[in-house]
């Protein structure tokens, strides 16, 4: 990671430059969207993450006043103060405003994530060991009884993204974490109640499905989920009906 002003990065038109402080901020971003810096964290003290992230602490500074000002971090400051990765509570009126705009996209999205993960869930059904389904199933049961919405959802993406790491293709890998990042707002309004009824409950189904060895029924387990949350996300957004 360059530690100058910039940092090059490219588009559609070509190459284009864009502040570090953005680079890092847009690292930071995903790095929340995928549970890997849980709601209510404390991020690590300044000195040690700009080392850790290879910038400078200026340029840090610049990247968390980016996420502060989009809601993604809380910072408080004097003695004991320090930066917290927000809780990223949405009423299910706000969720529907910004899915609202955005359904065809999203829409999309539901759809590559459908055919990647259930891709990814029948190559993990030939590789996986003993040791990787007792693990899995260890995450699947952690899900379960998690104690607020946020505490699932981090134990969700690890789910997903665990099966992926079984499927042992970096392609399908990248495809789910694409898909997982990109469907971090949706997911905020769902309450934890619905989440341990089905979720929970599919997760399981999916481990059952994975310990017997059978691609075809572990994919069509992994279908069932993501078709039951595409229809959580439909209801959400009103479209269910269209």
């Amino acid at each position: 990671m360059s530690t100058g002003a910039s940092a090059w990065l490219r588009d559609d038109d070509g190459v284009t430059t864009i502040p570090a402080y953005e680079v890092v901020a847009i690292r930071m971003r995903r790095a929340i969207h995928l549970g890997e810096l849980a709601p209510g964290s404390k991020l690590p003290a300044e000195r040690i993450l700009s080392e850790r992230m290879g910038v400078s602490r200026v340029t840090l500074r610049e990247a968390i006043r980016v996420l502060e000002g989009e809601g993604y971090v809380e910072v408080s400051r004097g003695r004991g103060g320090g930066t917290t990765v927000h809780t990223g509570t949405m009423s299910p009126e706000e969720v529907s405003a910004w899915m609202v705009p955005r359904w065809k996209e999203l829409e999309a999205i539901f759809d590559f994530r459908l055919v990647n993960e259930r891709r990814a869930t029948e190559r993990a059904a030939t590789r996986v060991d003993a040791s990787g389904l007792a693990e899995l199933r260890e995450i699947a049961d952690q899900g379960t009884r998690s104690a607020d919405v946020n505490e699932f959802r981090t134990w969700d993406v690890r789910f997903h993204l665990f099966i992926a790491d079984l499927a042992e293709s970096a392609l399908l890998r990248q495809a789910v974490e694409e898909a997982r990042a990109e469907l971090y707002v949706p997911f905020r309004a769902v309450p934890l109640e619905r989440l341990l009824k089905i979720s929970g409950h599919q997760h399981l189904a999916i481990v059952a499905a994975l310990e017997k060895g059978d691609p075809r029924r572990a994919g069509k387990a992994m279908e069932k989920h993501l078709t039951a949350a595409t229809a959580q996300m439909e209801e959400l957004a009103g479209v269910a009906s269209r």
